[in-house]
């Protein structure tokens, strides 16, 4: 099979095709690649390379739900559960995008690396921002219900998280 896509690729002796095109080809259309919260991919890549750091940021102010994709929550719930261990061990064969994920983070943080910043202080940043939009959903639903007192409160807590991760930390505990 290998070899006969291989050998599908190759157009005379110079050029070749790229996978992509193979499939449009044979398919009419080229595979869709899946895209990831970039915010959600970062937080599990410090996760993944930074456990000390980021393990207890992420642990203590983190609501899983806050992760809108659900294989980044996979992998970061997975960092979680395994702290230390490789990545692709404890994924699901079956959840292919997973697996392709967790190969990939590594990969990347290594060629994304240039200044120094602070991994747990990084993650943090991530945390404030699923939380500003947890909170800015919930204000929304709660002044559609028409509880105002509610949506003060929701209010306040974003105004908390503008200032940073100091004055937002209280309330952000899960």
């Amino acid at each position: 099979m290998v070899r006969e896509l291989f050998r599908s690729c190759v157009i005379g002796k110079t050029s070749t095709v790229s996978a992509g095109a193979l499939a449009k080809r044979q398919h009419g259309k080229a595979p869709k690649r899946e895209r990831h919260p970039e915010h959600e991919v970062l937080l599990a890549q410090k996760l993944l390379l930074y456990p000390d750091a980021v393990f207890p940021v992420v642990a203590d102010h983190l609501p899983l739900d806050f992760l809108t994709d659900p294989d980044c929550r996979l992998l970061v719930e997975l960092l979680l559960d395994h702290p230390g261990e490789p990545l692709m061990d404890p994924v699901p064969a079956e959840r292919q995008e997973a697996q392709r994920m967790a190969a990939r983070i590594p990969v990347e943080e290594s060629r994304l690396r240039g200044p120094v910043i602070d991994p747990a202080a990084a993650a943090q940043d991530v945390i404030m921002g699923l939380w500003r939009h947890a909170l800015t959903g919930r204000r929304r639903t709660l002044q559609a219900a028409g509880r105002a007192e509610e949506a003060q409160e929701m209010t306040r807590q974003l105004y908390q998280l503008k200032q940073g991760w100091a004055h937002a930390v209280d309330f952000m505990i899960v």
